[in-house]
């Protein structure tokens, strides 16, 4: 009954659909450049407060110094003696570099008078051998920041003549190094404005010891299986390396001779925290020593969780998550069947300040423990964390467990390490049990940067488990890089800005729904250089083994 009306309404329904999207998209347009009007007036005004107060953070530094150099009435006088002053300009790892950055060493580096007026530093002409640059554009990870290839290309094409490249590798072995170059030479492609050709490396070092320069883990994938299986499945493999190398006697470098690889000569490097558990677990399993040397990871190891977990159930006795965890940890060594008997069949509450049930044992060790909780919640507001820290450990007996647990000196220095971490902060911040608390959160969350490296025992030989981020600038006779089996994802979160090459306005996105036009015509490229950025991480990474690189790879 239609009467060939069907194709009509089907093309005023498209025709609907386009007209929807396109007033969705000017909606979008008008919240999200309200919201980013009102970002803006807030940021100005927080520097503005900021520097009212005295309180200014490194940018603030950065913008408050160009405008000095750049003041109509005292900038010429500055920059002319700040140029006599300072007659040789370095910046060192350049592709950290960001404009603000750059036109700060510009305006030093360029006749006085050039820095009066409207600002463009590619105009700037600074005296021959007054700057020069130092930098690895592989190793660009600051775009966040705006420190881009793409200014890392265009100062190095405009200043940057003659370039001198640094290709002689004396830390690794040729088989290292021609791996590296094989295997990077078909990744690393040129790309103009986003992505620098790569530079073929060379080996100093001509020394071969027994044993494969690349060792390839697991090349056969594991098709069936979760997440959780695919770990523990190269969690078994790196194990079985590790005895390998040693069963092997793979031979590393001792002063002018060589000798077989030792367990302390053996790091696995980790990007990211989530597979630690299971390469531990694999370790135990196979009772071979290991310890992990970045803050980052002890912070996430069980032993560090209870004892952050008991603090929190000192601290605030209406949790009652921190309380029953704490309960059932190796702290207090409740059962389930305690904790039941407890709530179940003596009505007890999960609050350590309230009265316990008349009908319980006094020796029942879920009361015991509740006691000693409520006490040491009285005492926290005349203890410091770290002393704090230091009454659970020693009350508790965790000392005195950790030799139950098979690596007893590996745990007790994440205990001091917990403790020695406590008292730097009280001496910085001088906070409460609570804010402590919150301070550590931010130093176990996946996101955190921390870079401390936990110095090992001297005599203790052990394989060393590190965060990438924490080895950076170490050596390690043989480097494992193990986590591969996780799945890179993007780091991008919250509010976005970027600045297009070929525009004089920036794109902002809000979410994923609210987005400027500039933002969404840039993305293809943005998500191009992130591809380039990943590349640059694995190149940094396995460009840090000394003389054997082995790779992980499900």
């Amino acid at each position: 009954n239609w009467d060939g009306l069907l194709e009509d309404i089907r093309e005023q329904v498209a025709a609907t659909q386009e007209l929807v999207v396109l007033l969705r998209s000017e909606i979008a347009q008008a919240a999200v450049l309200n919201l980013a009007s009102h970002m803006a007036t807030q940021t100005l005004e927080a520097a503005q407060a900021r520097r009212s107060q005295g309180r200014l953070e490194f940018h603030d530094l950065l913008v408050f110094a160009r405008r000095m150099l750049v003041d109509p009435d005292t900038g010429l006088g500055v920059r002319g003696r700040l140029r006599d002053r300072y007659q040789r300009l370095l910046l060192d790892e350049f592709q950290d570099t960001d404009p603000i950055q750059i036109e700060l060493a510009l305006l030093l580096a360029a006749t006085p008078h050039e820095g009066d007026g409207v600002l463009d530093w590619t105009q700037f002409t600074p005296d021959p051998g007054r700057v020069f640059f130092v930098g690895d554009p592989k190793q660009s990870i600051y775009r966040f920041r705006r420190a881009d290839i793409r200014l890392y290309l265009a100062a190095a094409e405009q200043f940057g003549q003659p370039i001198r490249n640094l290709v002689t590798n004396f830390r690794s072995t040729a088989g290292v190094v021609d791996w590296v170059n094989k295997v990077f030479g078909l990744l690393i492609q040129h790309e103009p404005g986003s992505q620098p050709a790569y530079q073929v490396l060379q080996a100093a070092r001509d020394d071969q010891p027994a044993g494969p320069a690349v060792t390839l883990l697991g090349p056969d994938p594991l098709t069936e299986g979760k997440a959780p299986d695919v770990a523990r499945f190269e969690a078994a493999e790196i194990v079985a390396t590790v005895q390998t190398v040693l069963a092997d006697g793979w031979q590393v470098r001792d002063g002018e001779g060589h000798r077989p690889a030792r367990l302390g000569d053996i790091c696995v490097m980790l990007p990211t925290r989530t597979s630690l558990s299971y390469l531990e677990q694999a370790f135990d399993d196979a009772e071979v020593p290991f310890r992990a040397e970045s803050s980052a990871l002890l912070y996430k190891s069980p032993e560090v969780r209870d004892l952050l977990t008991v603090l929190r159930a000192i601290d605030d006795p209406t949790d009652e998550l921190a309380l029953t965890t704490a309960l059932r940890s190796a702290v207090f060594g409740c059962g389930d069947d305690d904790l039941y008997r407890f709530k179940v069949d003596h009505g007890g509450s999960w609050n350590h300040q309230l009265d316990l049930p008349d009908t319980l044992d006094p020796d029942d060790p879920v009361a015991e423990s509740m006691r000693w909780l409520g006490a040491m919640h009285r005492e926290r507001v005349w203890l410091s964390p770290p002393q704090l820290i230091e009454r659970v450990t020693r009350e508790r007996g965790l000392y005195e467990l950790a030799l139950a647990q098979g690596r007893p000196r590996d745990i007790w220095r994440r205990y001091r390490f917990v403790a020695d971490h406590a008292r730097a902060y009280v001496s910085a911040a001088a906070g409460s049990l609570r804010d402590y608390l919150v301070w550590v959160a931010m130093q176990a969350a996946d996101g955190s940067r921390v870079t401390e490296t936990v110095l090992p025992e001297t005599d203790d030989d052990a394989v060393r488990i590190m965060t990438i981020h924490a080895a950076k600038g170490l050596e390690f006779p043989v480097a494992i890089v193990s986590g591969m089996t996780s799945r890179s994802v993007s780091g991008a979160k919250g509010v976005q800005v970027v600045f297009p090459p070929d525009s004089d306005r920036f794109g902002i996105r809000i979410n994923k729904e609210l987005a400027t036009d500039e933002f969404d015509r840039f993305a293809p490229i943005d998500e191009q250089m992130e591809d380039h950025e990943r590349l640059r991480l694995l190149y940094v990474a396995c460009t840090r083994a000394v003389y054997h690189l082995v790779v992980s790879c499900c």
